[in-house]
């Protein structure tokens, strides 16, 4: 069974990632590989009325969710299942097109950054967003232990060291006027939710036989101790990438 990270401790800074890319009313923008759709109703209420957010997932079950969400709010956003990797649009529909932790799960991320650069207009902006699985880290006296979790969680991911990979990416796909955010989530005791799910992959990597029995015990004891003294520590590192496609020459 897959791990993923949870959403929150690994998301990018949300406002960062609307300035880069230039948000602005009236805008038609593609979220892809929205999830249930919480980054597109924001992008919605800065396009308003006059703008079109469109939010792509091959998850129908996700995508109700989205729907369902969108409406109890009175939010209108487009909910479309698709693969980024054959988007259902023409050439040049969107202003700007976003994307967070996507590429990382794809079989052939150029591919999708070929086909968020096809959709989007000349001088529209694309923003990526992707986690580094090798930056996981843990302040744990058994190192060790940490480097097979961090291995065991990568096994999960079609892309693990995505993060560092998409600058030459999309240097190599032709945009311009790059830009370049990083972002180091940390947590400790005080902020729980992405050490407990570290916590979560221990077991799992356990009873998948990633770490052996005296390994899984010797974290458990570990992360108890670390919880109860107000010493863990923990950290993860993301990074963006926002770049121009050119405009048409002539």
């Amino acid at each position: 069974m897959p791990f993923w990270m949870p959403r929150q401790p690994c998301s990018m800074n949300i406002s960062a990632s609307y300035r880069m890319l230039d948000i602005k009313p009236g805008m038609a923008v593609l979220d892809a590989g929205c999830g249930t759709g919480d980054d597109a109703r924001a992008m919605a209420g800065i396009v308003g009325a006059s703008g079109h957010v469109v939010g792509l997932d091959t998850s129908t079950g996700i995508l109700e969710v989205a729907r369902a969400r969108s409406e109890a709010i009175g939010i209108d956003v487009e909910f479309i299942q698709g693969d980024v990797t054959d988007l259902p649009f023409s050439d040049d529909t969107f202003d700007a097109c976003r994307s967070e932790r996507l590429l990382q799960h794809l079989e052939s991320p150029v591919r999708g950054l070929q086909e968020m650069i096809r959709v989007t207009k000349p001088g529209g902006r694309i923003f990526l967003a992707e986690v580094d699985c090798d930056t996981l880290v843990v302040d744990v006296p058994a190192g060790a232990i940490v480097d097979k979790l961090r291995a065991f969680w990568a096994t999960g991911i079609q892309n693990a060291t995505m993060g560092r990979q998409i600058y030459r990416l999309v240097r190599d796909a032709g945009l311009i006027d790059i830009q370049i955010q990083p972002q180091t989530m940390i947590d400790t005791a005080d902020s729980r939710a992405g050490s407990q799910v570290i916590d979560r992959l221990a077991q799992r990597a356990h009873d998948a036989g990633a770490l052996t029995g005296d390994e899984h015990r010797a974290w458990t004891e570990y992360y108890a101790k670390a919880q109860q003294e107000g010493r863990y520590f923990q950290s993860l590192s993301a990074f963006a990438v926002c770049g121009q496609k050119p405009a048409q020459e002539g």
